[in-house]
């Protein structure tokens, strides 16, 4: 017997948990509880205990150089995190899509599997869509806690802490760019240049004075 609940959901909201129900379209599963993937509704069939979310109208699009998507960071690769596109531009499409984002970091400073993500199209080369979250506009939307699954509280630039067990971690988020460890080496060195090049001016001109 299938019932359809009529509460809309949005991406990363959790739905149910593994013990209760298995996992089918449009949802996963992190640290045990089931999450929407997308802006849908929720169905649930008590008989076979599995759940689901449906989407309506959602359209073939596919992303332009530029554009910009939203989706769920579901997997990893060598390259990058995997993610679920499940809107573009803020217009809800089918599930089909994925993206790879790069990684300027280590991915572990930037974002987690599971989490929600917002982030820029910069190439669509070798027909495979790259994504970026270094700009100030892009960045983690939704996450939670890797070690408990719990609520967590931001504390910009760039850290988090958990609610529940109170441990703390780091993301890019929304409002913040990356400084990548190469583009920090180079501040550095054109800092300390700066430096030197005030202090040799300084000199000079103490000694104009003598």
């Amino acid at each position: 017997m299938e019932n359809k609940q009529k509460n809309v959901v949005v991406p990363g909201e959790e739905i149910g948990v593994i013990e209760e129900f298995t996992p089918l379209g449009l949802t996963y599963e992190r640290d045990g509880r089931i999450r929407s993937m997308i802006v849908g509704e929720v169905k649930t069939n008590k008989n076979e205990r599995s759940i689901e979310v449906t989407g309506k109208g959602l359209n073939a699009i596919f992303p332009l150089e530029y554009s910009v998507v939203e989706g769920v960071v579901e997997s990893s690769s060598s390259v990058g995190g995997i993610v679920r596109i499940y809107s573009i531009n803020g217009k809800p499409v089918s599930s089909d899509l994925t993206g790879v984002l790069r990684s300027h970091e280590r991915q572990d400073d930037l974002y987690k599997l599971g989490d929600v993500v917002r982030a820029r199209v910069t190439s669509l080369t070798n027909r495979t869509i790259w994504l970026d979250i270094s700009s100030p506009d892009t960045g983690v939307l939704k996450t939670h806690c890797s070690k408990c699954g719990g609520e967590v509280k931001s504390f910009p630039p760039n850290n988090i802490k958990c609610l529940n067990c109170g441990n703390s971690e780091r993301r890019k988020l929304i409002g913040f760019k990356i400084e990548s460890d190469s583009y920090r080496k180079i501040r550095n060195r054109n800092d300390k240049f700066k430096m030197l090049t005030r202090n040799t001016r300084y000199k000079k001109a103490r000694r104009s004075f003598k």
